[in-house]
């Protein structure tokens, strides 16, 4: 490995956590798995609390720190305001049907969001109408993949690099932390000498609960 100072370093374990596009990804695996859709998306916008303060409709989300969710038939809003009302943002899952384009910067349809908050509470439609802009999100997923070592047991995937949920589940960091956990445990009960059975353990270990906690299984 070259590191950032251009020196070689000789490792024994390269531990891949930098998601689901990770490069080491497609290298342990040996192949491409491209994403599937869940048959859902997400409209999501962030901007400035301040925004809304003067609409005597919505003003209340940003004169404190607050969360709401609105549930509907195959739709629901979440509402998130931070910083004591300085920032705001929503979130619309929704139905999707569109081409799967993995993106998390592709620009949404504002006239489309409007439709979907035409009979919510009155509240947070006027919130979100105010709204200029917005992302659309494609929800996507991917099975569950085969191993999360390499064969040569020198690369070891964790986290969402080898079993990514969908985001809209909020486990991708609490199961990172458990890997990132367990495979400590392993290296430190294995020893310098026993990486090899360390690493191939973790998957045995956590394999099958992070299939059942992956709700895209």
């Amino acid at each position: 490995m070259v590191s950032g100072n251009l020196r070689v370093e000789r490792l024994k374990l390269l531990i891949a956590m930098i998601g689901i596009k990770s490069i080491a990804r497609e290298l342990v695996l040996g192949f491409e798995d491209k994403p599937k859709s869940s048959g859902y998306a997400c409209f999501r916008a962030y901007f400035k609390g301040a925004y809304l303060k003067e609409d005597p409709l919505c003003r209340e989300f940003v004169e404190k720190e607050c969360v709401n969710i609105w549930i509907g038939n195959d739709v629901h809003l979440v509402q998130n305001t931070l910083r004591d009302g300085d920032e705001f943002n929503w979130i619309i899952t929704h139905k999707d049907t569109e081409d799967i384009k993995e993106s998390w910067f592709q620009p949404g349809d504002m006239n489309e969001v409007r439709k979907l908050v035409s009979d919510v509470d009155p509240r947070i439609g006027a919130a979100v109408r105010k709204t200029k802009e917005c992302l659309d999100w494609k929800i996507c997923y991917r099975d569950p993949i085969p191993t999360w070592v390499s064969k040569s047991h020198k690369i070891a995937l964790l986290g969402d690099s080898c079993h990514a949920h969908l985001p809209t589940s909020a486990q991708g960091a609490s199961q990172a932390t458990e890997s990132a956990a367990v495979l400590a445990l392993c290296l430190k009960l294995a020893g310098k000498g026993n990486v090899p059975l360390a690493v191939s353990e973790v998957q045995k270990i956590l394999g099958d609960s992070n299939s059942f906690a992956d709700p895209s299984v």
